[in-house]
C-alpha cells in the first residue's frame, strides 16, 4: 500500500487536489465541537504565513472518500520538546487504513519547524487523525476522489477454463466489474457477483485479462481503475500408450507401444522393473534393450510427458525373457524405398502398361465377340 519518497516535484500532480483544503477540525472522532481557530483558517495557503495550533487529538471529515497520493506537513513542537505527531487515515466505517510514521516537529524556534513531504498510496480514505499538538503552519493532503474498485483478484488456471475471484468493494456507487480477455469484453457481472469462470480456453497457452470496475456518479456510469491479471493455463497431463510389446532377442528386447495422439506430447519415457532408462523423452515409440540377462524376467512400462516436462501415469506392466533361442531381426535396418515411393512407382507402371493390357485383350477376343453378335442378330431375324 505504501511507497514512501522524499521527492516534493511530484506532489502536486495536475490531476491532484488539495482535499484538506477548507475542512473543519474537531475534537473528536463524532465531529460534533470544531475547533475555531482565533484567526482565519490558512494552513493551506500558499504562503504558508499562518500557524493553526492543534490540540490532540484532532479529527477531519474529507467530506466525501478519496484516493490520497501525497501530503506536506510544515509544523514546529507546540507545548513542550520531543512532541511526536503523526496522521491516520480511516476509511467511512472509521477503520484504520493507513498510518504515518511517528516524528518530531522541533523545537519552538520557526527556524527549527519540520517539513515533512511524503508520496504514498491510500485508497478510500473519508477521516482523518491527528495525533501529537503541534503548530501547524502548513498541511496539505493531495489525491483525487475515490473510484470505487475491486481487490484482492486471483486467478486459479486450469487446462481449458480459469476461476477468477475477487473482494468488492462496500459503496453504493459501485456498480459491477466488465471482464476482457485481450481486448474483448467476454463478461459483465453485477455488483452482488464476486466470481467469474472462463471457458473454453486452450491448454497450455497465456491469456491477458482485464478487470474494470464501474460505478455511478451524478447518475454516470464511469469505469474506474484497470486491474491486469496474466493466466497461464494447465498443459493437460497424457495418459500412457494402451498397448505395449515387448519382443524377445538373444541379451537384448526390442519394446515398440502405440502413438499417442496429442498436440502436447514431447515425448515417452521406459521403465524397466520400475526404473526410468532414458534420459530424455524418447520421440521415437521404438526401443531397443540392450545388455540383458537371457532367461531373465524384465517388466517393462512406458509413460507419456508433455511439453511442460509432467509425466502422466505409466502402462501396465508387460513382461519378458530375453532368450539366446529367440529368432533375431533387424529392426534398425531402414527399407530402400519409402512405400510412398514403391506406391508412385507401381501406379505410374500401370498408367503406362494398362492401355497395352487393354488392346491386347481386345485383339485376342476381337474375332469371337464378332461371331457371337453376329448369331446373336441372326437368330432374332
Amino acid at each position: 500500500m505504501l511507497s514512501s519518497m522524499f521527492s516534493f516535484s511530484v506532489l502536486t500532480k495536475a490531476d491532484d487536489t488539495n482535499v484538506f483544503a477548507n475542512k473543519k477540525i474537531y475534537k473528536e472522532f463524532d465531529f460534533i465541537n470544531h475547533i475555531e481557530p482565533r484567526h482565519s483558517y490558512k494552513i493551506n495557503d500558499e504562503s504558508d504565513s499562518t500557524s493553526y495550533v492543534m490540540p490532540s487529538p484532532s479529527f477531519a471529515d474529507l467530506g466525501t472518500n478519496y484516493d490520497l497520493s501525497s501530503l506536506r506537513i510544515l509544523a514546529k513542537k507546540n507545548l513542550y520538546n520531543g512532541v511526536k505527531f503523526n496522521l491516520i487515515f480511516y476509511d467511512s466505517e472509521k477503520k484504520e487504513l493507513y498510518s504515518t510514521r511517528k516524528f518530531d516537529v522541533g523545537s519552538s524556534a520557526k527556524s527549527d519547524v519540520l517539513e515533512y513531504k511524503d508520496n504514498f498510496t491510500v485508497k478510500n480514505v473519508r477521516y482523518i487523525r491527528l495525533n501529537g499538538g503541534a503548530t501547524l503552519y502548513d498541511l496539505k493532503i493531495f489525491g483525487s476522489v475515490y473510484r470505487p474498485s475491486i481487490t484482492n483478484l486471483k486467478g486459479v488456471a486450469n487446462d481449458n477454463d480459469a476461476n477468477f475471484s475477487w473482494s468488492n468493494p462496500i459503496d453504493s456507487t459501485f456498480k459491477g466489474v466488465k471482464i476482457y480477455k485481450g481486448s474483448n469484453l467476454i463478461a459483465t457481472v453485477d455488483p452482488g457477483e464476486s466470481s467469474y469462470t472462463v471457458s473454453n480456453l486452450e491448454a497450455g497457452q497465456e491469456y491477458d485479462f482485464k478487470f474494470i470496475s464501474t460505478y455511478e456518479k451524478d447518475g454516470t456510469i464511469l469505469e474506474s481503475e484497470t486491474i491486469n491479471k496474466k493466466i497461464e493455463t494447465k498443459m493437460p497431463v497424457i495418459k500412457p500408450p494402451e498397448n505395449v510389446y515387448i519382443t524377445p532377442q538373444d541379451k537384448k528386447i526390442v519394446i515398440t507401444w502405440d502413438d499417442v495422439k496429442s498436440p502436447y506430447l514431447q515425448g515417452y519415457n521406459v521403465y524397466i522393473d520400475g526404473k526410468k532408462i532414458n534420459d530424455k523423452p524418447l520421440t521415437s515409440n521404438k526401443l531397443i534393450v540392450k545388455n540383458l540377462e537371457n532367461d531373465k524376467s524384465y517388466k517393462v512400462q512406458v509413460s507419456a510427458v508433455n511439453k511442460n516436462d509432467v509425466e502422466g501415469e505409466k502402462s501396465k506392466e508387460v513382461s519378458e525373457k530375453p532368450s539366446s533361442d529367440a529368432l533375431e531381426v533387424e529392426y534398425d535396418v531402414k527399407m530402400p524405398f519409402d512405400p510412398k515411393d514403391v506406391l508412385g512407382v507401381v501406379m505410374a507402371f500401370l498408367l503406362i502398361v494398362g492401355p497395352l493390357i487393354l488392346l491386347g485383350l481386345a485383339i485376342r477376343f476381337h474375332k469371337p465377340i464378332i461371331t457371337f453378335l453376329y448369331n446373336s442378330i441372326q437368330k432374332k431375324k
